[in-house]
């Protein structure tokens, strides 16, 4: 399933469909037509690895300011299990040039005009079934993540769910892997593990189906620019990877963040970006290329 019809399908009650033959017409939730969001985000280091250059936020309030738009944020840590068991989450994160608007010790998360979450489960996860019940998780992924959803609903009656799906462990015994076995990972991100996370989107909607939930493929879409494009050539398996886990490096979040970025705000990502320095260069060489692949992929402009 693609993003499109991802995003299709989760306008289910959210969208006005005339048998005349007119566009679908999403409900947005307050600040999506005049190119804001305030976005919570329930994440753990596969979206915020602890640096400003290494979070998703951080570049989404650069790519947000450079088309005159705007993304404010807060967020935390945890596991999804962590986040379903600890409500009313916390603001934790801010960074030098990009700060949280939200303090949870001076307004309560109703007050603060959220028109969006941005969520991700674990990535080890995927070898079980979304709706499967994990003892040591305390529920399905699927079941906790259902959890969080309406308990925001609640809070911010309307607000858009935005799903950020990652990329698995690589299950190597040393890190760097081979080249095979670096095939063998990207190949199981195209395949099993993008399957899943269709099945867990579908586990969503068909749960709260009057809930706008929308998933981003970022793993997979960067596992296709490495497989299936000439877009990274140049770009070694250690210059997107630290560790085996694996935590990203700043080209990796980068990227990440570009297709976040036009996932949430549903248009391509912004053109004539500065790679900064600390990006690889081929980035910077082919951003034009990558931004329209991405833009394909997710079927905006």
């Amino acid at each position: 399933m693609t993003f499109f019809s991802r995003l299709k399908t989760s306008l289910t009650s959210a969208a006005l469909v005339c048998a005349l033959g007119l566009v679908a017409i999403p409900a947005h939730s307050a600040g999506h037509e005049d190119g804001e969001r305030r976005t919570f985000i329930f994440g753990h280091s596969l979206l915020n690895n602890g640096t400003a250059r290494s979070a998703i936020p951080y570049w989404m309030v650069q790519f947000a300011r450079a088309e005159q738009k705007r993304f404010n944020f807060a967020g935390q840590y945890g596991f999804h299990w962590d986040h379903a068991n600890n409500l009313p989450p916390e603001s934790e994160w801010g960074f030098d040039g990009a700060p949280a608007f939200w303090d949870h010790n001076q307004q309560d998360f109703a007050s603060a005009g959220f028109d969006s979450i941005l969520f991700t489960p674990v990535n080890f996860v995927q070898y079980e079934s979304p709706t499967a019940d994990l003892d040591w998780a305390g529920g399905s992924t699927a079941g906790l993540t259902l959890r969080v959803i309406d308990w925001v609903a609640a809070q911010e009656p309307g607000i858009h769910v935005y799903i950020y799906e990652n990329w698995p462990e690589m299950q190597i015994n040393n890190f760097p892997p081979s080249d095979q076995e670096f095939d063998d990972y990207n190949a199981f991100i195209l395949g099993q593990f993008s399957d899943w996370w269709d099945d867990y989107h579908t586990a969503l909607q068909d749960g709260r189906p009057d809930v706008q939930i929308t998933s981003i493929p970022v793993g997979p879409i960067i596992a296709k620019m490495i497989t299936q494009t000439s877009l990274l050539s140049g770009i070694s398996v250690t210059d997107l990877y630290l560790d085996g886990d694996p935590h990203g490096t700043d080209t990796t979040y980068f990227l990440a963040s570009l297709i976040t970025y036009a996932g949430m705000f549903e248009t391509a990502p912004p053109a004539g970006i500065n790679v900064p320095n600390g990006i690889h260069p081929v980035i910077k060489a082919n951003y034009a290329g990558i931004a329209q692949f991405i833009a394909d992929e997710l079927g905006v402009n």
